[in-house]
């Protein structure tokens, strides 16, 4: 069978490009060709499709190959050029090649023509699959130095000696360090004294074991001169002799569970009165430390998920397109990057700070919500209705609001421990939008739905709930000058009605 090739010819004589033809056919090729015999035609060419390869005759009328090859090197092109022409000399053929021709052939000597074709051919595929990897490679550096340039985690990469490679620019935020002035410090001069044999045989334990990584907590000194505690997990990778370590900081995190632990202390040292409330302290306090585990488990998904979509990544680079093994790969990438969604909305979810009023969908922060709570209404078997009519943006907090509906979807999913649905609608009424949230579960005893909004009143089982949960909500929505209502009958469904001010009813109150 013979070979497809796209051909450009460069010749004014149509005899001397049939006599071309010929030999390229007999060399076991089937060009499909195009000939052209001055500039605007060698042009037009260029831009009509994508070449193989361009066979030329030095000398034409009143065009050269020399002007061809200026005309190849403004176009971009990478292409093979060959000089087939009985008219020139040594001396002309070598100012061609240095001109950037790839070789040059005597008309009417043609026994080389093939064997050069397929050489530059050859030579022309290495380089274009030089540059695509060329390519690729300058890309995933620019993701990734995108990555290490923006993360809120502080990065950093340690030599055996324990000396500071690099670190990522989040240090001045964590440690009040510029990355310059880090990079060649010894690491272990600034781990607080009664850490540091801890941090030492967890840093020996990395390097011997190649590959297995390692968590640890400890703290470090500020810029300033205080301590922060940092919470790390470090990686030797392998074939390098460095050690990646990400760490963040839970200063404040372990401050205040450390004050939360001395109030209950305090509490369970009071009287017998006092016992009753103290327990529902300890259930306030399980509630508290939420954040701080949803926090964890979001940055141990975070390593083996990027190292998922490194490795993904590397081998789609290795397979050409349409290769029938990319598809799993592609799944999986997909797959990755809904999981990495999941992940960041979570540690979204975990995180306390100020409270910060911006423009939100609420439609967007549901469907965010329901990703939260997936598994735990599949696991119920509980259908899911939508009604989301056309909103406007309401100033929220998003977080604050994120903990509403988590709140909401919650109790009705555990209201229907055999199934149900749940209805999810949307809505404007005046100046409001509002949510509404109706399960078909167990409903609620009459004489309970008038404390239901009450602190640390619930109808679950004990162990079961806090009785927190709607209180703070009803707190947040008051907060934002909104409304929150409960209807509800046993055996017939619970349905919670919030509303919140549009963004622009809310600034004009203010």
């Amino acid at each position: 069978m013979r070979k497809p090739l796209r051909l450009l010819v460069i010749e004014d004589v149509e005899e001397d490009a049939e006599l071309l033809l010929r030999d390229l056919y007999r060399g076991g090729y089937q060009p499909e060709f195009r000939r052209v015999e001055d500039a605007d035609g060698l042009r037009d060419a260029l831009a009509e499709r994508t070449w193989d390869l361009i066979i030329a005759d030095y000398s034409l009328p009143q065009f050269s190959a020399l002007d061809a090859l200026a005309i190849l090197r403004e176009s971009g092109v990478d292409l093979p050029f060959i000089i087939v022409s009985g008219t020139i000399g040594e001396e002309t053929a070598v100012d061609a090649m240095r001109a950037g021709a790839h070789d040059f052939i005597v008309k009417g000597k043609t026994t080389r023509l093939i064997p050069a074709l397929e050489r530059e051919l050859r030579l022309a595929s290495e380089r274009g699959a030089r540059r695509q990897a060329e390519m690729a490679l300058h890309e995933s550096e620019r993701r990734f130095r995108s990555l290490i340039e923006n993360a809120l985690d502080l990065i950093t990469v340690i030599e055996p000696d324990g000396l500071i490679q690099f670190s990522s620019p989040s240090s001045e935020r964590v440690l009040g360090y510029p990355a310059r002035e880090l990079t060649g410090r010894n690491f272990l001069s600034l781990i607080h004294p009664d850490d540091q044999p801890s941090v030492r045989q967890a840093f020996r334990h990395v390097f011997d074991t190649a590959g297995l990584a390692q968590s640890l907590e400890f703290r470090i000194q500020h810029q300033d001169g205080g301590w922060r505690a940092l919470e790390t997990i470090g990686k030797r990778m392998p074939g390098i002799d460095t050690v990646v370590v990400n760490a963040r900081d839970v200063t404040e995190r372990r401050r205040a569970a450390e004050a939360l632990q001395e109030a209950l202390a305090e509490v369970q040292s009071k009287s017998e009165e006092m016992k009753a409330m103290s327990q529902q302290l300890w259930h306030a306090a399980k509630l508290a430390t939420m954040g701080e585990l949803a926090a964890s488990v979001a940055h141990e998904l975070n390593n083996p998920l990027a190292t998922v979509s490194l490795r993904v990544e590397t081998l789609l680079m290795l397979l050409p397109d349409g290769d029938e093994k990319r598809r799993p790969l592609e799944i999986i990438e997909q797959e990755v990057e809904r999981m990495s969604g999941l992940v960041k909305s979570l540690l979204e979810s975990s995180r306390r700070s100020q409270r910060n009023i911006a423009p939100v969908d609420v439609r967007e922060e549901i469907e965010t919500s329901l990703e939260l709570v997936h598994y735990h209404l599949r696991k119920r078997k509980v259908d899911l209705e939508r009604q989301f009519s056309e909103v406007p943006t309401v100033g929220v907090d998003r977080q604050e609001l994120r903990q509403v509906l988590l709140n909401l979807l919650t109790n009705a999913s555990d209201a229907m421990p055999d199934g149900g649905r749940l209805s999810l609608r949307v809505f404007k009424k005046s100046d409001l939008v509002c949510i509404e949230c109706a399960d078909t579960g167990q409903g609620i005893e009459p004489e309970n739905l008038s404390r239901v909004l009450e602190p640390f009143f619930t109808t679950k089982e004990p162990g079961k709930g806090t009785g927190l949960g709607l209180a703070i909500c009803r707190r947040i929505v008051q907060e934002h000058y909104g409304t929150l209502e409960i209807e509800s009958e046993p055996g017939q469904g619970t349905t919670v009605r919030v509303a919140f001010p549009t963004l622009v009813a809310a600034v004009n109150g203010l």
